[in-house]
């Protein structure tokens, strides 16, 4: 991930310390959530990271990041944008983290292989694997 390789740098040159912030909706089940803190622990580990790592349980997504930026002085967030419906027609979590924070937020959007759009767009039905407008 982008961000903990940004985060560190970022730490270091301002004497900053690193807090990393988990939150779960009520309906995030537990195998999922210890999934995600074993996958924080182990990229923490592998990059030598040092941070605080706070977990906040049963809430809003969105509300919790908003009221835990009241204590922060930036932001960093990493992730994928959303799909083109979602970009096109609506607001993302995103947006509304990056509207309502009390602090700066870094948004570092991870890097994904893949080919432009009008490249797929101009491909024969042969070379995009459809053959008789199936897959």
């Amino acid at each position: 991930m982008l961000a903990t390789e940004i985060a560190p740098a970022l730490s270091e040159y301002f004497n900053a310390e690193i807090k990393i912030l988990l939150v779960y909706e009520p309906e995030t089940p537990a195998s999922e959530q210890k999934k995600r803190e074993d996958k924080i622990s182990e990229l923490l580990k592998e990059n030598s990271i040092n941070a605080e790592i706070k977990i906040l349980r049963n809430t809003d997504i969105l509300k919790g990041i908003v009221d835990e930026s009241k204590n922060a002085d930036l932001i960093l967030m990493g992730g994928k944008t959303g799909d083109f419906l979602e970009l096109l027609f609506g607001k993302s979590l995103a947006q509304d983290i990056t509207e309502q924070a009390a602090c700066p937020v870094l948004w570092v959007k991870e890097y994904e292989e893949r080919e432009p759009f009008w490249k797929l767009l101009l491909k024969s039905p042969k070379e995009s694997g459809v053959i008789n407008g199936k897959n």
